[in-house]
């Protein structure tokens, strides 16, 4: 990963994000199966990654999501 691993996490968690936001949308055209694919991909990625920016911004994000509305998100998949 090099010396800037930062970089790498960001990316990743602001892919799964995007990938989260576009699933729980229901009227969205993306492949589903490729949605959860890309998702899986990049937590590996952020898991690899080391980067403690972002494991912190896993954590703010989770929150976030679960402090809002979570049974929307799982019962519209």
């Amino acid at each position: 990963m090099g010396p800037n691993k930062i970089v790498s996490g960001m990316y990743a968690l602001m892919m799964a994000v995007f990938s989260i936001g576009l699933l729980s949308n229901r009227k969205s055209g993306v492949n589903k199966t490729l949605l959860i694919v890309v998702l899986i991909f990049n937590l590996y990625v952020l898991l690899v990654s080391g980067s403690r920016t972002s494991y912190v911004g896993i954590l703010v994000f989770l929150s976030f999501l679960l402090s809002l509305k979570p049974q929307d998100l799982f019962f519209s998949l």
